[in-house]
């Protein structure tokens, strides 16, 4: 799709995960970068826009809906 920097911020587990680079040397286009980071972090995308993952919520059991522990 091209989009040169992509940020996936889930709150099913509380990580962040931001791609860059696209490349193709396995003859297809893929993301060659890849940074994995849990809440709290301040993520900076493309160099430029930081994000404090700190405050972002987490869902609940309930909200995804699973049963209680």
């Amino acid at each position: 799709m091209g989009i040169p920097h992509y940020l996936i911020v889930d709150p099913r587990d509380g990580m962040c995960t931001y791609q860059w680079g696209i490349g193709g040397r396995r003859g297809f286009p893929e993301y060659e970068n890849r940074l994995r980071l849990p809440y709290g972090n301040t993520v900076t995308v493309a160099g430029r826009w930081p994000l404090d993952t700190s405050g972002l919520p987490l869902y609940s059991r309930k909200d995804m809906m699973l049963p209680p522990e």
